[in-house]
């Protein structure tokens, strides 16, 4: 019995050996299962979070670059024409016009105050501002380029990380571009090769920057306060909607040719024109109106020609002109000749009254053949040339009466 009790022990226990060697195979598959499965997701994981971690790399430096940039395209756009003409142009606030700093940038308001030089990976945005073709600079055709780049490449695990470069470029609405790896380091490019400059980064793999051109025909012409570039061509005050503007703050305005206005001229003191001055709406000077040529304003031409004598041939209409004495002439067609025109000595009506009031009911008086309109004058003085003066009344009022006729 003991033997057979034996024996049946020991089928037992390596049954249950048996049992118990077969559950721990299968939990070690669950296992392996398990791990693989979780390694998956941690790798799915850890790729996610680089991805956002690059996303937001890259969102960030192509958010910087778009602000430094746009600041600095406002500063170029204000200060064009000192920067284009002059080899050694002079803004105040910046102590190099030509790389202006973040911090110059933000003191003459072009870049928020919270706006930091310092890229989102490190270095600084630099600004460089350089002609397009030395040949034309300074002068009034000069283009400029404009630069701004990070001076540090943007690196990953020590390897130039193109793809950050390639995706804030990418990401930026600006020019942006990036420089490649050798033999393409040299030289910053644009994207789908729009632009290429040099990369003043040490030829450095991965700089990010971004390059705008400023040319001079987006601009009217510019007149320094130095009067290093003078007039050349028409200033023009319609932009490139066809908006139209204003010419303020000017202190003197002097020109040898015409002056032209749709609306009003207005002077505080003296509005100066060796040519005509024309106006649709008026002319308003506090000061002196002069003009060597014509001033017209509606139907009234005031020249500035001098009559020699009267009878001188005239070229306009009804024009007033003076001579050498002060004797105002107008511009008048000849009796029967309406083609030719003539200087007149400008006269009062025929019939001025010479007498020290006006009497009522003697106007269009008629006196013997000549055409009397009564008007009040001094009795001492004499009638205008062309005029005689005759003793029209007395008696009746205080007064001798006079008339002045037309001869």
């Amino acid at each position: 019995m003991s033997s057979r009790a034996g024996a049946v022990t020991t089928a037992s226990d390596s049954r249950a050996r048996t049992g118990a060697a077969g559950q721990r195979g299968v939990t070690l598959l669950e296992m392996i299962i398990v791990l693989f499965i979780a390694s998956l997701m941690v790798g799915a994981f850890v790729m996610e979070m680089r991805y956002q971690s690059d996303n937001n790399t890259m969102t960030n430096l192509a958010t910087g670059l778009e602000r430094i940039y746009n600041g600095a395209h406002a500063y170029v756009t204000q200060n064009f024409g000192a920067l284009s003409g002059s080899d050694h142009p002079e803004v105040e606030g910046f102590e190099d016009p030509m790389h202006p700093t973040v911090a110059e940038l933000k003191a003459a308001h072009f870049l928020p105050h919270g706006d930091s030089d310092v890229g989102y990976t490190g270095g600084h945005w630099q600004v460089q501002i350089e002609p397009h073709d030395r040949a034309r600079c300074p002068g009034p055709t000069c283009d400029l380029d404009l630069l701004v780049y990070l001076d540090r490449p943007l690196r990953r695990e020590g390897h130039a990380a193109l793809d950050l470069a390639a995706g804030a470029a990418l990401k930026a609405k600006v020019p942006a571009g990036f420089s490649g790896l050798a033999p393409y380091s040299g030289q910053i490019t644009g994207l789908q090769r729009s632009w290429s400059v040099h990369n003043p980064v040490h030829d450095a793999p991965a700089v990010l920057g971004a390059l705008g051109g400023i040319t001079a025909h987006q601009f009217s012409v510019y007149l320094p306060r130095s009067g290093a570039l003078p007039m050349q061509g028409d200033l023009r005050m319609k932009d490139e909607n066809g908006q139209e503007h204003s010419i303020t703050g000017v202190r003197n305005l002097s020109t040898t040719g015409d002056i032209y206005a749709g609306g009003k001229i207005e002077a505080n003191k003296a509005l100066d024109s060796n040519g005509g001055i024309f106006a649709k709406e008026g002319i308003a000077s506090e000061g002196n109106l002069q003009a060597g040529g014509n001033v017209i304003v509606s139907h009234l031409i005031l020249t500035g020609d001098q009559v020699e004598q009267a009878g001188q041939a005239c070229g306009h209409p009804g024009a007033i002109a003076r001579d050498g004495d002060g004797t105002v002439f107008t511009c008048s067609p000849r009796p029967g000749q309406r083609n030719r025109l003539a200087w007149d000595p400008l006269k009062p009506p025929a019939g001025t009254l010479c007498g020290a009031g006006t009497i009522e009911g003697y106007f269009d008086k008629k006196f013997g053949e000549h055409n009397a309109l009564c008007k009040g004058d001094n009795p001492a003085q004499t009638c205008p040339a062309g005029y005689e003066r005759i003793h029209f009344y007395n008696g009746v009022i205080k007064t001798d009466i006079y008339v002045c006729a037309a001869t």
